[in-house]
């Protein structure tokens, strides 16, 4: 069974201290989880979700696409079977 986890992360935006990704980056890098950096908008990326387990997608309340979109990509990823984050039971 695949384990591993995909983060977005949107490297387009300005750093700021709200940015949570990469916080879970070195979380899993400490703890040796397999992940990916992932683009969540680039194009195809919908069908490469069946290559990870999980899907972490924090959307950034300065990211306008991110409060447009981001509840709609979870879900998708989630009825591809992922168990996404956040989601209904954290949010």
């Amino acid at each position: 069974m695949n384990k591993k986890i995909a983060i977005h992360k949107n490297d387009k935006i300005f750093k700021h201290f709200g940015l949570w990704n990469e916080y879970i980056i070195q979380y899993c890098e400490k703890m040796g989880l397999d992940y990916d950096v992932v683009n969540c908008y680039k194009n195809g990326f919908i069908n490469q979700m069946e290559n990870y387990a999980y899907l972490i997608f924090l959307p950034d309340n300065h990211v306008l696409a991110d409060k447009m979109v981001a509840t709609s990509i979870l879900e998708v990823a989630r009825r591809q079977n992922l168990k996404v984050f956040p989601n209904h039971d954290t949010v």
